[in-house]
């Protein structure tokens, strides 16, 4: 997959984004300031694109990215190499493209990331994947805003697995059986993820999600899914918002006062 197959709505803003100062960093992309969420929506303008959107979110200088710009390059690479991978492991996967250098800590281009690991792994496992099934499935995760989880109840990692199974079974609003199981494993990773009381990780709800989708893939693919992979959190120092023990990813090695260091 090329970046001119990724979707207009996804790709159009790929090329006005400027160097990211630290892909680690849960800041400002422009001044490294601390993000701000609010209950109540203002009509804002990208500092990249200045396109006029209406969000809850800003630095504490005021500044503001559009989903597109923020998340852009991270999901035109996440096109890349989900497409010509030849991983079958989705945690594998997972941190390989949390590895790269256009994907943030935290952002919405983890929506796209759910979704596309499934489709991509399935099809390097020997499931049955048509042609424009993981540029679909990419289609699609790119219409989960940013602070889905918070903003409208609804992790956009959760909402991925509904996404992944619809489209490799075909799904539609009108298709019962696969439209009940779409809804019904979002649920089961919703559950799951909601079962601490944590601010956003998309590293953590992502691998949860993944695990689901393993999980329940035994019953209902021709393939069952793998997430064998060991994932032991790297980011501890990094997260702000981080819950240390009570996540299932914590590496057992690091105290908390360790990972309370800058």
């Amino acid at each position: 997959m090329k970046r001119s197959d990724i979707p207009n709505n996804i790709s159009q803003n790929i090329q006005s984004i400027r160097p990211i100062q630290s892909t680690a960093s849960t800041n400002c992309m422009i001044c490294n300031a601390p993000l701000e969420y609010h209950n109540t929506s203002v009509i804002k303008s990208c500092f990249y694109c200045n396109q006029q959107i209406s969000s809850n979110a800003s630095c504490r200088n005021g500044h503001f990215v559009c989903d597109t710009c923020h998340a852009g390059e991270a999901v035109a690479v996440i096109a890349q190499i989900c497409q010509h991978t030849g991983e079958t492991d989705m945690i594998t996967l997972l941190k390989k493209l949390r590895a790269h250098p256009a994907a943030h800590l935290h952002g919405p281009e983890h929506h796209v990331m759910v979704p596309a690991i499934i489709v991509s792994t399935y099809r390097n496992l020997g499931g049955a994947v048509k042609g424009d099934m993981l540029a679909t499935a990419i289609e699609r995760a790119g219409q989960v805003a940013g602070g889905f989880c918070g903003f409208m109840g609804a992790c956009g990692a959760a909402v991925g697995i509904g996404i992944g199974f619809s489209v490799l079974l075909e799904g539609t609003p009108l298709t019962p059986a696969v439209r009940q199981l779409a809804n019904r494993l979002t649920g089961i990773a919703l559950r799951e993820i909601s079962a601490v009381e944590a601010a956003r990780c998309c590293q953590r709800d992502c691998a949860v999600s993944l695990n689901v989708a393993a999980r329940e893939s035994a019953e209902i693919l021709p393939v069952p899914l793998r997430a064998d992979d060991d994932l032991r959190c790297s980011q501890v120092r990094h997260n702000k918002e981080c819950i240390h023990r009570v996540c299932p990813f914590f590496p057992p090695n690091v105290k908390k006062s360790d990972s309370d260091r800058g």
